[in-house]
């Protein structure tokens, strides 16, 4: 009984200090720690198996081996527990060797070619969550490859978002001036991808301020996502919004609660939506 119970204070304290910045800071250091050790392991092999495969074929059994100690402090499942390890493996690999051919596969390329048709002003949303950065840099290529520029909104800049990425990508990062940055992207051409959701201390949460951006600078709004399949490939996938075009501040409330749902649906979390007033 004693024992039960030390366990259950145990696991709460864990879970809050991993909500806090420490608790961020020490995931974000094991993910690299590990990101650098997997590139090391794969990049010496000499299998005739693609880095990408390699990784996979080490993180399969690594993931179902640690998952009951990630759900100590992560009610996620272990397919995210896989998408992370895959997510923080390749992105290393992929900052070491920018020319490494990333295996992925699209889902709904109708959707996007369809919305730029539409409208040439065209803004991506994703959420903090799957395979974390590496998302970023695999967008970048999909759109690279199918002749498109891109503006990233990120909130902190730091040159590692450039290492690996092709193509046209322009980087701008969060604060006053946003607004004015992603209608001078939108206004050149470029696809503007940004993360609207924000990991708290008090949790994960939506802001609509992206939303409103969208509404006031007339651009049509598309969610995508990533996972892995049985293979070990990335799948992104591209979502239409019900109201993927925004004429009303309410109708900014409405897509940003949309995409509220998009990221619980993928993470299995609860999130909250901060609605701004409609001046702001």
């Amino acid at each position: 009984m004693k024992y039960r119970q030390l366990s259950k204070t145990l696991t709460k304290f864990v879970k809050a200090v991993s909500r806090t910045a420490i608790g961020s800071a020490v995931r974000t250091a094991a993910k690299r720690l590990f990101g650098s050790t997997a590139a090391q392991i794969i990049t010496m092999g000499n299998s005739g198996a693609s880095p990408q495969l390699r990784l996979w074929r080490i993180i399969s059994p690594l993931s179902r081996l640690i998952s009951p100690l990630y759900k100590v402090y992560n009610d996620s499942s272990s397919s995210s527990l896989r998408s992370s390890l895959m997510g923080s493996g390749l992105d290393v690999i992929k900052a070491r060797c920018p020319e490494l051919q990333l295996e992925y596969i699209a889902e709904g390329e109708d959707i996007l070619a369809k919305s730029r048709a539409e409208n040439d002003r065209l803004i991506l949303c994703t959420g903090h969550f799957g395979l974390g950065l590496l998302i970023f840099r695999v967008i970048a290529d999909y759109l690279d490859e199918r002749g498109y520029r891109v503006c990233f909104i990120v909130k902190v800049f730091d040159e590692i978002w450039r290492v690996g990425m092709r193509g046209s990508v322009t980087l701008s990062t969060v604060g006053a001036n946003t607004f004015i940055k992603a209608r001078s992207a939108l206004e050149t051409g470029s696809i503007v991808c940004v993360a609207p959701d924000h990991l708290t201390e008090e949790g994960h949460e939506v802001s609509t301020n992206v939303f409103k951006f969208a509404w006031r600078l007339r651009a049509s709004v598309l969610f995508f996502g990533s996972r892995l399949d049985r293979d070990g490939r990335i799948v992104i996938d591209f979502v239409r919004p019900l109201h993927h075009t925004i004429k009303t501040h309410n109708e900014a409330v409405l897509c940003a609660d949309e995409f509220r749902q998009f990221v619980a649906k993928r993470t299995g979390r609860a999130l909250k939506l901060r609605v701004r007033p409609e001046g702001l």
